[in-house]
């Protein structure tokens, strides 16, 4: 996991985000999860937060994943684009809880 790339995203993001430039904030999210390891159609995006792959990662990685799962849903959110953030909002709310019951 590139950390170091992460931490500057994270920045640019925020950048981002305070100016209300939510689409490119949106972007920044996408290419921070295509860094954790997330490759897929962002469609599918919601389903692949449970996917094995996510469960036997470290807690290092599944906190960056986190993360960066909640940004996206909340960029979603702010767009208005409801049926997008809902389930990615939901998978964390599951993965979570499953987290905190092992």
């Amino acid at each position: 996991m590139e950390n170091t790339k992460l931490i500057e995203l994270r920045r640019v993001y925020a950048t981002e985000l305070a100016a209300g430039r939510y689409s490119s904030a949106e972007q920044v999210c996408w290419l921070a999860l295509e860094i954790c390891g997330y490759r897929g159609a962002h469609r599918k995006f919601s389903y692949w937060l449970t996917s094995t792959r996510l469960k036997e990662g470290t807690w290092k990685e599944v906190a960056w994943l986190w993360k960066w799962s909640c940004f996206l849903a909340d960029i979603y959110y702010e767009l208005g684009k409801y049926s997008e953030a809902e389930p990615v909002y939901g998978r964390v709310a599951v993965f979570w809880k499953i987290g905190r019951a092992s």
